[in-house]
């Protein structure tokens, strides 16, 4: 069944109304880990040269730490303590060279650091499997840049 154009609209303006409390605390994040409290907080920061960049940095910092102690990949292991033959052992050996290719051949760990930052800074990250033809495989992507590009700060 296809929508039409304002089914499309009505959707849209709907999810926009329900998660406008999340994209508003997004935005004050952003604005915060840039330096712009200002923005959030006008008459928490006295006037000064100092007023901005130190709590920006110190919360971004934190955030930065916090990612890279989180964003490394655990290893994949698919054993079980109940398996008893060795036919058994290489069907969990093949599977975790499968579980590992497909972890290598989406970069994952590159992509963790930046997943790891939105998660701290936001609660959660958006990710997609999706099937790369020309590879026969699958392929996992965090979606890191769609906080940037939905919240139009200059």
């Amino acid at each position: 069944m296809a929508l039409s154009l304002d089914d499309i609209k009505t959707n849209y303006d709907r999810y926009k109304q329900v998660f406008s409390e999340r994209d508003t605390r997004m935005e004050q994040v952003l604005l915060v880990r840039k330096g712009r409290m200002r923005d959030v907080f006008p008459d928490l920061f006295p006037d000064g040269p100092f007023e901005n960049p130190i709590v920006a940095n110190m919360v971004d910092i934190a955030a930065r730490d916090l990612s890279e102690v989180i964003a490394p990949l655990p290893a994949f292991n698919c054993n079980s303590p109940t398996m008893v033959s060795e036919k058994e052992r290489k069907k969990a050996d093949k599977r975790e060279e499968i579980v590992n290719g497909i972890i290598d051949f989406s970069d994952i760990q590159t992509q963790m650091f930046t997943a790891a930052d939105r998660y701290v800074s936001y609660g959660f990250v958006p990710a997609q499997i999706e099937i790369d033809l020309d590879n026969n495989m699958p392929r996992i992507r965090c979606h890191t840049d769609l906080f940037q590009h939905r919240l139009k700060l200059t």
